[in-house]
């Protein structure tokens, strides 16, 4: 039930603060995700089917995941409080997006996603799908821009999560080379 609340109120403050959702109707397929929205409030789904409802539209789960990537706080809470609703694909899915968002503020993904999220998911590598991270030199680049990040990350209050993500990214940087056969 208190997972609930945290899911209600995070989409209620996602739309009611002015400028939110001015910011995300930017991306295409945003508006979709007002009327997903309503939908989930005034339906009192659980996590499960409020992801399902975000996949179903494909525009409006890539609006989702590009706000929780640029580590959006808002949607990076709404994220964190849907994950444990997510299957094993969208967790995945969620789990890369939480990545990408560390080179933008990994402070506050670090605290919101963990320990909720397997650190491995958040600091692991980038989605060697995704055609900006499709060759070894730009995954390299990527863990590279994100350990530069986490690195300057210096608050007491992440301290040996900070430490964990940062070994977990340059272990990454291995696993990279032996997947595209550098090593």
């Amino acid at each position: 039930m208190k997972f609930l609340v945290l899911i209600l109120f995070g989409l209620h403050l996602m739309f009611s603060v002015p400028g939110v959702w001015a910011e995300c109707s930017r991306f295409q397929g945003c508006d979709l995700l007002e009327d997903m929205r309503r939908s989930i409030v005034d339906t009192k789904m659980s996590a499960h089917e409020a992801v399902q409802m975000l996949y179903s539209s494909r525009r409006g789960w890539d609006c989702f995941l590009k706000r929780v990537g640029k580590a959006d706080h808002t949607w990076l809470q709404i994220a964190a409080s849907l994950y444990s609703g997510a299957d094993a694909g969208t967790k995945e899915m969620l789990g890369l997006a939480f990545g990408e968002g560390l080179s933008h503020d990994p402070v506050h993904v670090l605290r919101t996603v963990y320990p909720v999220v397997n650190l491995q998911k958040v600091c692991g590598v980038p989605d060697i799908d995704d055609n900006r991270f499709d060759s070894y030199e730009n995954a390299v680049r990527e863990i590279e821009r994100r350990i530069d990040a986490v690195r300057k990350a210096d608050d007491p209050s992440i301290g040996k999560v900070r430490r964990d993500c940062l070994q977990i990214l340059e272990a990454s940087k291995g696993r990279i080379a032996v997947f595209f056969e550098r090593k």
